[in-house]
């Protein structure tokens, strides 16, 4: 359980962002057996905090701790991090790109103040057993203007049911360089 995080006598509730368990059940094309998984979805405090800016203020009541790591609260973050749920829920009917670093991303858009921007969704998927995988998502944000990196090549896009029976299978899953 995720407690809340309190800041200036105001409560935001995380537990949106609690650890939570899906099935996905397919039938298999070549032998027509239905087939699940239990997924175990694990979020990033990275999905509501920022990284902390160590050349600005910073107020130290907006330092968010979670193990060893500390960032910052970040409201819009925060804000935006209730649609994550719902994204993954979804994803399952999606497609999402494979980065260079072993990790996949999806892209939501937003209508955020009549502009239209991408909501970066970032996640890890890995076989725990025959039955399980764990879906450890790791940020989630938008990319603007003061974010330094650019957005991984979308050359790698892969369909979400795929990934999931690739993995479970233990299938090499091939991307472009």
């Amino acid at each position: 359980m995720r407690p809340p995080f309190t800041y200036e006598g105001i409560e935001y509730d995380l537990s949106h962002l609690n650890t939570c368990n899906e099935v996905y059940t397919y039938t298999d094309i070549i032998t027509n057996a239905q087939k699940s998984y239990k997924i175990v979805i694990i979020y990033s405090s990275h999905c509501f905090t920022s990284g902390i800016d160590k050349n600005s203020y910073q107020d130290k009541n907006l330092i968010y701790k979670e193990n060893n790591l500390e960032r910052i609260f970040d409201f819009f973050r925060y804000d935006l991090s209730k649609r994550i749920p719902g994204i993954i829920r979804n994803i399952l009917n999606s497609h999402c790109y494979i980065t260079n670093k072993g990790n996949f991303f999806v892209i939501e858009f937003l209508d955020h103040n009549n502009n239209k921007q991408e909501y970066e969704v970032y996640f890890r998927l890995r076989r725990s057993n025959k039955k399980e995988c764990i879906l450890y998502v790791e940020s989630a944000y938008v990319r603007d203007k003061a974010f330094k990196k650019e957005q991984p090549k979308r050359d790698n896009k892969i369909g979400f049911r795929t990934l999931i029976i690739k993995i479970m299978e233990k299938k090499q899953i091939s991307f472009k360089k």
